[in-house]
């Protein structure tokens, strides 16, 4: 079965010191494990890119931690 990725969850699996880093990429090695697929729009690489490349100073000001230090691939977000 596929599956549509929200970018909250893509943004999950990069983010290691996250608080649902794990439970993100059980979530997704599981549906791998089932044969399933996580499937991705062009919105989720665009809504990522936003996220990632994020000036850090923009961030802080928003009063959030550092989301990204790099822009993601999927091979990082652990897709095919």
């Amino acid at each position: 079965m596929d599956y549509l990725g929200d970018t909250n969850v893509l943004l999950r699996r990069i983010q290691r010191v996250h608080p649902e880093y794990r439970v993100v990429r059980e979530a997704i090695n599981r549906l791998q494990a089932r044969g399933d697929q996580l499937c991705l729009v062009p919105q989720n690489l665009i809504e990522m890119w936003a996220v990632c490349t994020r000036p850090v100073e923009i961030q802080k000001a928003e009063g959030r931690r550092q989301l990204c230090c790099y822009a993601p691939t999927l091979k990082n977000v652990g897709l095919k």
